[in-house]
């Protein structure tokens, strides 16, 4: 009985008080923050927003619902990413969410291929409109990274996807306001590249924890 005392002893003594998690709505709360910021800040300062789409975001409700429907997955998105990273916490509702509304926005191009929201043009045309939306949501998955990290994710790569696919896509909707109109143009110009970012990402965390398991099994 003292043996075991004593390895209990042992044990505890090194333990140190584990910090209160805050609250999912306030993490996810900065971090959409941070993203919508530093998006809008970062696309304004390589060239100007196409003329006149502020206007249409409010005037026209096909173009207002696409983005309206964009917004919504990314903050469900981001809303998944937080939630699964704590250990417990049951997400499966909040996954279904983001994959409808995924396809609900998607869907809002595929009928924009027959019935666009606004007169297809070069107007706004940026000369790289691909490249910013495949490099401006990298920085934002790594600050949203940092974060997952300090709430022991026990499903990194569930964390990872949607954490990446809400970064990845930011820039993008952005970009429907920034750069030219094309339902066509958007889906591969400006979506395509966030998805392959968050896809590559999602590798990275994957592989890293694939390491991290081996290590402690071998």
């Amino acid at each position: 009985m003292t043996g075991h005392k004593s390895l209990i002893d042992q044990l505890a003594a090194d333990l140190q008080p584990v910090r209160r998690v805050q609250p999912v709505w306030l993490i996810t709360l900065g971090w959409l923050l941070f993203l919508m910021v530093y998006v809008v800040v970062a696309i304004n300062l390589t060239a100007p927003i196409r003329p006149g789409s502020y206007t249409d975001a409010i005037t026209n409700g096909q173009f207002a619902t696409e983005l309206v429907l964009g917004a919504l997955t990314i903050i469900v998105g981001g809303r998944v990413a937080v939630v699964s990273a704590i250990p417990g916490r049951s997400n499966r509702r909040g996954v279904q969410a983001f994959l409808l509304l995924l396809l609900a926005w998607l869907a809002c191009y595929i009928v924009g291929f027959s019935s666009p929201a606004l007169d297809i043009g070069m107007l706004g045309k940026r000369e790289h409109c691909f490249t910013e939306s495949l490099v401006l949501g990298i920085p934002a998955m790594a600050a949203g990274w940092w974060l997952i990290r300090r709430l022991y994710p026990l499903q990194p790569v569930r964390s990872a996807a949607a954490l990446g696919l809400a970064a990845g896509l930011a820039p993008g909707l952005y970009m429907q306001l920034a750069c030219m109109y094309d339902p066509g143009h958007a889906l591969l110009f400006h979506y395509l590249p966030g998805v392959a970012a968050a896809a590559a990402f999602t590798a990275v965390v994957a592989g890293v924890q694939a390491l991290k398991w081996r290590k402690a099994y071998s």
